[in-house]
């Protein structure tokens, strides 16, 4: 489990690193998953449901982070 950012931090740019480096460690355990080519043990549907579940969730992620899709200008 990844500890929450402190809401008592003396600045923005503080809690902004904190929260980064919280981001990040999310980021590296995903990389880590996906990079491992093994599927799960009798893939069905429903491992194709999470996992377009998942593409779509970070696709939502990476249009915010770069200014695309629904948050274009």
């Amino acid at each position: 489990m990844i500890a929450r950012a402190a809401t008592k931090r003396t600045n923005a740019s503080q809690d902004y690193a904190v929260l980064r480096q919280e981001a990040w460690l999310l980021v590296d355990r995903i990389m880590q998953t996906l990079l491992d080519d093994s599927e799960p043990e009798g893939v069905n549907w429903g491992h194709v449901g999470d996992m377009a579940a998942t593409r779509d969730e970070l696709r939502w992620i990476s249009d915010r982070i770069f200014t695309e899709g629904e948050y274009a200008a």
